[in-house]
């Protein structure tokens, strides 16, 4: 189905009314609420400012390749970074989403590295990444990917 001509009403943000997402359960939740179960593959960031509420700004990057390229940390970090110059955001959540079991694959191992990486070479600081699969959304621990050095291990 085509979506020319469709309309979309995001819902009015209020910042006020938004629980700061200052746990691994909260945050859980939120991309629980927001993404679900996963229809497609994609990778989602959404943003938080000081005081660990959720900004309305919510980026999806549609059909990334099967693995990360070498140079993915820098160029999501340059992203990052723009982010924080053109907001509030001072964290942000990453949710790999593509259909298929809960457990992690060496892909999403390697997207989850990659993010990690791109943290450590941005002005944001990550406050976690989870998977969207086909039964729902569960916390990636960094003990579940963290099998593989980073750049910023490299350079440290």
């Amino acid at each position: 189905m085509s979506r020319q001509g469709v309309r979309m009403n995001p819902p009015p943000y209020d910042r006020e009314h938004l629980a700061p997402l200052t746990s691994q359960a909260a945050i859980e939740e939120r991309a629980r609420l927001l993404i679900g179960r996963a229809a497609r593959r994609q990778i989602w960031l959404f943003f938080l400012d000081d005081e660990d509420r959720q900004l309305p700004l919510l980026i999806p990057v549609q059909d990334p390749p099967p693995q990360p390229a070498e140079d993915d940390d820098l160029k999501f970090a340059s992203l990052l970074a723009y982010v924080q110059e053109q907001t509030d955001a001072r964290g942000f959540v990453a949710i790999i989403e593509r259909f298929g079991g809960m457990a992690l694959t060496p892909a999403d191992s390697a997207w989850a590295r990659m993010l990690t990486s791109a943290a450590s070479l941005s002005p944001l600081s990550l406050h976690g990444i989870l998977l969207s699969h086909a039964r729902g959304v569960r916390w990636a621990a960094p003990d579940d990917y963290a099998t593989a050095r980073t750049r910023a291990a490299d350079t440290a």
